[in-house]
């Protein structure tokens, strides 16, 4: 992969992304969509079709020949070390309560699904897109009982014990998702075809519907005011973590496949479900959806630099 095909490459993924926020924008602009109708959709992707999307891509994964245990375990304990320093760190640095779980969020959370895995396609084929499915497989549902950690403790609105935090996680349609994506993947299980259809059709609708409301509810004035917050967060998602992660993984021998896959995990842009989980929990939502655009946007460039180094040092 050229210079030139790598950053066509990189920004043919994310630029129909923005195409999609910007159509909701401008509907939302034109009051075709108003803050009744955001709500409500938002919702109904939180519920329905983002849950759906994640059960059956996940579920398409092939264990039996792919399953990497050494990959799965490094990806998991990254993103566990990870998230706990986030944890630890960022509440001393952000004095806005609603702001610090979103931020976590932001940081350590990715839109490996949408982003990573057309990524290893796109430079392995099908085996590579089949690697990255894998992955997915175990660290979408983790990062989504994380998210569900840091949202429901940074809440100025609503106050969450323990109890209540567990029964968020056990009950989180996402999560729930997640991981009956993985029972269906590790067990062989095949839904019907009568079955199969309608689901793998609300998996197609979602990513698009779900980006759509996103770019209906932005606010530029908003996010002026957010800009410290944007710039920092974004910096750390596509900067600093894959700087910071990416070497660990070569010193362990990654290479190959298996390098692509993590940098897909590692330096993939904000995942598009924070923002609808971010409504969800009542906290600053509107920050949340301004950083998955930022890191949209970004990622094009910061993609087609990882990608060009590591080509240039014969890891992938």
């Amino acid at each position: 992969m050229n210079t030139i095909s790598t950053l066509t490459f990189s920004a043919g993924i994310v630029l129909p992304l923005f195409v999609l926020i910007g159509l909701g924008y401008f509907l939302s602009r034109i009051n075709l969509f108003n803050d009744n109708f955001l709500r409500i959709a938002n919702k109904a992707c939180f519920r329905v079709f983002l849950p759906t999307m994640l059960f059956y891509n996940i579920s398409q994964a092939d264990f039996s020949s792919t399953f990497d245990f050494r990959l799965i375990a490094f990806s998991l304990i990254v993103c566990i070390i990870i998230f706990v320093l986030l944890y630890l760190i960022v509440p001393r640095c952000v004095a806005d309560e609603d702001k610090q779980g979103v931020i976590i969020q932001g940081i350590f959370r990715n839109n490996f699904l949408l982003f990573g895995i057309p990524v290893c396609q796109n430079i392995y084929g099908l085996e590579g897109a089949i690697i990255a499915s894998v992955v997915a497989a175990f660290t979408v549902p983790l990062n989504n009982i994380m998210a569900v950690i840091c949202l429901s403790k940074f809440n100025s609105k609503h106050q969450y014990t323990p109890k209540k935090i567990l029964l968020e996680i056990i009950t989180n349609p996402l999560v729930i998702g997640g991981l009956l994506g993985i029972l269906f993947a590790s067990t062989g299980i095949k839904l019907p075809a009568l079955i199969e259809k309608p689901i793998s059709q609300i998996s197609a609708l979602a990513t698009p519907f779900a980006l759509i409301v996103l770019g209906g509810g932005f606010k530029i004035t908003k996010a002026a005011t957010d800009i410290r917050y944007l710039v920092s967060t974004t910096f750390l998602r596509l900067v600093v973590y894959p700087a910071v992660t990416l070497p660990v993984a070569v010193y362990l021998g990654f290479k190959g496949m298996a390098y692509a896959a993590l940098i897909a995990l590692f330096a993939a842009p904000i995942s598009v479900s924070s923002y609808t989980m971010s409504q969800h929990f009542d906290v600053d939502y509107d920050l949340a959806g301004e950083l998955v655009v930022f890191s949209t946007i970004f990622s094009i460039f910061t993609i087609f630099f990882i990608i060009f180094i590591s080509k240039t040092y014969g890891l992938i």
